[in-house]
């Protein structure tokens, strides 16, 4: 997941807040209720813990990618030859008993990040939504604010 993306959407938020915060101070001009305008805080306030929540995942992600890479290549690095032909047959089933559940474990992340992913491209989308109709509310004051002027 790009972090730049994540930044848009926490922009994207905060845009949409402030939009909902000017039309809190004249509900009755936007055709808005107190109701509606609680609802729409809300969704912002959650949308902004969705975002960070998935911005955390993915810095830990990626910080834990490195790690792996980092323990692997030691690992790859301090390899012995395996100069014990007598190992019990047991840890040798041990062995692939961990090779397996690493491997299902690894498809298991990478599910979840794939649904994790769709899940931000989905909130990235309601974000634009909601931005484009703050966009159009800061319009409609600007253009207003113009009008009162004249």
């Amino acid at each position: 997941m790009n972090l730049k993306l994540l930044g848009f959407l926490v922009f994207e938020v905060d845009e949409t807040d402030k939009a909902i915060n000017v039309a809190g101070r004249d509900p009755a001009w936007y055709g808005i209720d107190e109701v509606e305008l609680e609802k729409r805080s809300r969704w912002t306030s959650t949308a902004r813990a969705q975002v960070g929540s998935v911005k955390k995942t993915v810095e830990a992600g990626k910080e834990k990618s490195k790690g792996v890479s980092l323990s692997g290549m030691r690992q790859e690095l301090m390899r012995v030859p395996n100069d014990r032909p007598y190992q019990k047959e047991s840890n040798l089933y041990g062995d692939q008993d961990n090779d397996d559940f690493i491997s299902s474990e690894s498809d298991r992340q990478l599910l979840l990040m794939k649904q994790q992913d769709e899940e931000l491209d989905e909130l990235s989308e309601s974000v634009q939504r909601i931005g484009g109709v703050g966009l159009t509310i800061h319009e409609e004051l600007s253009g207003q604010l113009h009008v009162n002027d004249e």
